[in-house]
């Protein structure tokens, strides 16, 4: 009986040295998941502020997309006002002349027609 208590001392006295090598662990692998726990709480912040600098780059970008658009479209706007008023500029210029070779003609025949009119005087 002695030696069953012996043995079942050291077999008590071995699963308490297991018992602590294994909270032992337990509280390393605790340790382990805080750290974890607290890196990946870093990370995910770092994830999010990244995210909102993202989202926020995107909506400049977007701001900035819609006044190059808004600018092309009065670019636009502002090159056809131009050209139409080019084309009128044109269009009288060209009136002008017309209307300057047409008179300039009218003169020209009426000097032709005075000549004319001298020479058949001459003639009779």
């Amino acid at each position: 009986m002695k030696h069953e208590y012996i043995e079942k001392v050291k077999t008590i006295a071995s699963l308490q040295s297991e018992t602590e090598q294994l909270i032992d662990q337990v509280a390393q692998c605790e340790i382990q998941i805080d750290k974890k726990q607290e890196e990946f709480d870093y990370l995910w912040q770092k994830h999010m502020q990244d995210k909102a600098k993202i989202e926020q780059q995107a909506e400049k970008i977007q701001s900035y997309e819609l006044s190059i658009v808004a600018n092309k479209e009065s670019e636009t706007i502002q090159a056809k006002e131009m050209e139409d008023r080019i084309d009128k500029r044109v269009k009288k210029i060209l009136d002008q002349e017309r209307d300057l070779m047409n008179q300039q003609k009218r003169i020209n025949q009426e000097k032709l027609k005075n000549q004319d009119m001298k020479i058949n005087t001459l003639k009779q």
